[in-house]
């Protein structure tokens, strides 16, 4: 089966360039089990490893996704790029010409253009609430919690710990004001649509609570 305007002989060459246990291995710790390769998935978190690579059949598989594929798919999904750019980026490694020229479709300008701008949103969401928690009132409680239990404000800093109040507009007000596009940033998980109008704090941007030891 081709991809795209793709030719399958470029698919072909382009995977057999590739050890897919060498190009997943960059990515994943891997053990061997009998036949096939296990280890964490990199794409959801998960505690029991239900992600195998099949040497014999070039193929990765994710039992708790129920999804897999070959070598370039998984750089195309692990890197967030197409496929055809996921393809270029294995041939150059490979000091392959495929005649393929970097060309993108105007899905592919759409979807960059967006991942970019989700990326800038959230590294100023992780400001906004380290400065929260820093700098505010409202994050001082937390702060001093964070403290009691040994944390100090390098290691705050060096994982980027940040404090959100349970104010619905925290998030959603100083995005807009930069123009971000507050539908986009609910499909990247920052926010989440009312029922009545108006959006509050999505779930990945919600604060984890601690569980006393």
């Amino acid at each position: 089966m081709s991809n795209g305007r793709i030719p399958e002989q470029v698919i072909d060459a382009v995977l057999k360039a590739h050890d897919i246990v060498e190009v997943v291995g960059r990515y994943v710790h891997l053990t061997k089990q009998g036949h096939y390769l296990k280890g964490l998935c990199p794409f959801h978190s998960e505690k029991t490893p239900s992600f195998t690579v099949t040497p014999e059949k070039q193929i990765y598989h994710c039992f708790g996704r129920g999804a897999g594929g070959n070598a370039i798919r998984f750089v195309a999904e692990v890197e967030g790029l197409s496929f055809g750019q996921a393809l270029r980026k294995l041939a150059a490694e490979a000091h392959l010409d495929v005649g393929l020229e970097p060309q993108q479709n105007a899905a592919e300008t759409k979807e960059n253009a967006d991942r970019s701008k989700l990326l800038t949103a959230y590294e100023l969401t992780g400001k906004l609430y380290q400065h929260i928690l820093l700098n505010t009132a409202e994050g001082k409680p937390a702060l001093n919690y964070l403290r009691s239990r040994g944390l100090t404000d390098k290691l705050i800093d060096t994982f980027g710990i940040g404090y959100a109040p349970a104010r619905w507009d925290t998030l959603s007000k100083p995005l807009e004001k930069r123009e971000f596009e507050l539908p986009l940033m609910e499909q990247g998980g920052l926010l989440s649509a009312k029922q009545d109008g108006g959006w509050v704090c999505g779930q990945i941007s919600r604060p984890h609570h601690v569980p006393d030891s």
